[in-house]
């Protein structure tokens, strides 16, 4: 009797066990069956743009990608805590299809009576709310001429003060701002003391790229639409 009960558990044991196997071997072949094909994503085309940390990467670049928001020598200084002469630039982006990959901001300045900006002395350049004044010691490049001072900063990592007594540093990615913005306003003076300052040129260069390719193109534009000041 209990040879027969166990041979009878172990014919359904058995049967049990190969009912289950059966039911997952038919459930892996129907999910493969309706399985989607895995997408293979082929390499990615886009090229890495980069512009050079030095001056020569801007002297290289097209004249028509180079804007420039001051264009002639403006005589410019603060006094009794207020700028004096400040200029507004508003700028305008055009072109189809083509995005800034990086570029340059290129600033040249000084004072009549001293020549180079000195320490205390720097550009107040604020495309608001992302700018103000910039901080001479994160430029990429600079040139101490004995009559002007030099600043070549990089476009997607612009370091400044909010006001010139702050002590926090901030950036901005000024490359990605023209890439949003249409129309951006730059609010532009000289922070001195000296009333023989002045601003002869400041620029903004830049390179593009096709966002769908990857690849430089030449065609997006920026231009200078109003001046308000000197």
């Amino acid at each position: 009797m209990l040879v027969k009960l166990y041979k009878n558990n172990l014919i359904k044991a058995l049967l049990f066990a190969f009912v289950a196997l059966s039911g997952i071997i038919v459930s892996t072949l129907i999910a493969n069956y309706f399985k989607k094909p895995i997408e293979i994503i082929p390499e990615s085309k886009v090229q890495l743009i980069l512009c050079s940390k030095d001056f020569n990467g801007f002297d290289v670049l097209p004249k028509n990608q180079i804007v420039k928001l001051i264009d002639k020598k403006i005589p410019a200084y603060a006094a009794n805590g207020q700028f004096v002469n400040p200029t507004i630039v508003v700028a305008k982006r055009g072109g189809v299809g083509s995005e800034v990959a990086c570029g340059y901001l290129y600033i040249k300045a000084g004072t009549e009576s001293n020549g180079p900006l000195r320490s205390w002395e720097n550009v107040y350049i604020n495309p608001h709310p992302f700018g103000g004044h910039i901080a001479d010691n994160k430029s990429i490049s600079s040139k101490h001429e004995s009559l002007f001072t030099e600043l070549l900063f990089s476009l997607d990592n612009i370091s400044y003060r909010a006001n010139k007594d702050s002590q926090e540093v901030k950036s901005a990615n000024w490359a990605a701002l023209m890439n949003v913005s249409d129309i951006i306003e730059f609010n532009i003076s000289l922070n001195t003391e000296d009333r023989s300052g002045f601003i002869e040129e400041i620029s903004i260069g830049y390179r593009c790229f096709n966002p769908e390719t990857g690849k430089e193109t030449h065609d997006c534009r920026f231009e200078v639409i109003e001046r308000r000041g000197l």
